[in-house]
Formats: C-alpha cells, structure tokens, sequence
C-alpha cells in the first residue's frame, strides 16, 4: 500500500502516529471529498472513514459515495475502505447503508448500548472459523464487552484465504496484539 487517506472528525495520538509513520504518502482530511475515488491510487491505497457515519447517513451525496466505493470501486480499482462506527444502526435492513456491510473489507466495532441482536445475527453469518466452535459474535463480546474502549476489527477483504478478527491493533495501544484467523484454531 502506498497511499493512506484517513477522513476524520477528532484529532488525538493515533492519528498524530498515522501522520508521523504516512508523511506525504497520507492525506489527512476532515471533510470527505466527493472526488475522492479519483485521488485514490489503483491497487495502492486505502482509504478510511472514521466516525463519520452521522456525516454519511445526512448527507445524501456522501452516502451515494460511500455505496458507490463500497459496491464497485473497492473491486474494479482494488481499493481498501475501512469504516468505522461506533453506532450498531448499520447492522438494521432499513439503515441507508446497510448493503455496504456485504462489500466492506473492514468493519472495526467498538463498545456500544445498541441492541445486539442484529449485530449478533450478521457477526455470525460471517465465515470466520475460530476455537471451539465459538462465534464471531462470542469473540465480540468476550474483547469489546470487557471495556469501554476495547474493539475489533474484522478483516474481510476478498485476495485473503480466510476472513481475520483483530484487536490491540493502535499504535498507541500498550496491549499485546491479537488476532483470531482460521490457521489459529484446532478443531
């Protein structure tokens, strides 16, 4: 990956890291552009929405964006889009978003109030083969439910053999990193 272009509303040290370790290979911005695709490399970037999902749902052209990468840019450039939500509404059929979560290549959730079962039902239609049998949804649980600040990321992208979780994946994370990915388990 050669290109990092990172869209957020708050500053603080992970992103000040990010800025550090990208230098010019990242764009910073705090707006989505709406050409954004068009200053994306082919095959060499990545691009990552970070708790805009207020900013997306309100704005009718920016939720076209995002559909639009998610359902064909993200494949026929080779792109990468992270989305992060700390909201769970996504997880709804009614969400205007909801059909990005089949062509999203990370989704990264965090600890909410939401309900949960919309959540539980889509971690575990995922095929994510882990330990014992256990869900998708148990893993969640067991790793963001412990804290206020715990997540996971789940990486979906289609050139990899097999979907991974992650978490403790922040620079500025003193915790150990963890992943949980099919070669891990022993059935």
């Amino acid at each position: 990956m050669e290109q990092l272009i990172y869209i957020y509303n708050q500053d603080d040290e992970n992103i000040k890291t990010l800025k550090d370790e990208w230098g010019k290979k990242g764009k910073f911005m705090h707006e989505i552009p709406m050409d954004l695709p068009e200053k994306m490399i082919p095959a060499k970037s990545c691009a990552v929405w970070d708790d805009l999902e207020d900013v997306i749902t309100s704005d009718k052209e920016k939720g076209k964006l995002l559909r639009s990468m998610a359902n064909v840019l993200i494949h026929h450039r080779q792109l990468i889009l992270i989305i992060t939500l700390q909201s769970y509404d996504i997880f709804y059929k009614r969400h205007p978003l909801n059909g990005c979560l089949q062509q999203s290549t990370k989704l990264i959730l965090f600890k909410s109030i939401n309900n949960f079962g919309s959540l539980k039902r889509w971690l575990n239609s995922y095929a994510v083969k882990l330990k014992a049998k256990q869900k998708l949804f148990d893993v969640y649980e067991y790793l963001v439910g412990s804290s206020s600040y715990n997540y996971v990321v789940i990486d979906l992208d289609q050139s990899m053999n097999n979907a991974q979780v992650y978490t403790n994946i922040l620079y500025s994370d003193p915790r150990p990193f963890i992943v949980f990915h099919v070669e891990n388990c022993n059935d």
